[in-house]
């Protein structure tokens, strides 16, 4: 079984964290391909975290500057038809990684999980904002969230 994961970046605490998964999988004869959208960190400029302990791995673009979001749809499209992956893991959908992960494995009828911390009560979001939000949740297999507090929001998005 092949599994991706992708968000923006993958700084600090995720190496360590995606090394052990992808130790996991392996002795399940499984392999994990960790993909980035961005070499150049959003949030974590500072960190140099080494990524070569990871098999599979490969950034999208150099920077996240001047990167049309339909670029970003077309290129992660793309690596997903290549990889095939039988299963997703993805970032929020806030974030086009997240978005476009969920879109790709929705219309292939593949597994997502998605990594989402949005609580319904920490921003004030129209009922467009709802609906949108909830049409995207209901292609979503499951959550990976920070704690039980999330459980109720979750399941308010469907």
């Amino acid at each position: 079984m092949k599994v991706v994961i992708t968000h923006n970046d993958f700084r600090l605490y995720y190496p360590p964290r995606l090394l052990a998964l992808q130790e996991f999988l392996e002795l399940r004869g499984d392999e994990l391909h960790v993909v980035e959208l961005f070499e150049e960190s959003l949030d974590y400029s500072f960190s140099h975290d080494d990524k070569s302990v990871f098999h599979h791995h490969q950034y999208l673009f150099p920077s996240w500057r001047g990167v049309p979001i339909r670029e970003i749809g077309r290129r992660l499209t793309a690596t997903l038809e290549r990889i095939d992956p039988d299963a997703v893991v993805c970032g929020a959908i806030a974030f086009p990684a997240g978005a476009v992960a969920v879109r790709w494995a929705a219309r292939r009828g593949r597994p997502v999980v998605s990594m989402d911390n949005a609580r319904r009560e920490t921003f004030r979001r129209s009922w467009l904002n709802h609906f949108i939000k909830r049409r995207i949740f209901r292609h979503v297999d499951a959550f990976l969230c920070p704690a039980p507090a999330w459980n109720e929001s979750l399941e308010w998005w469907g």
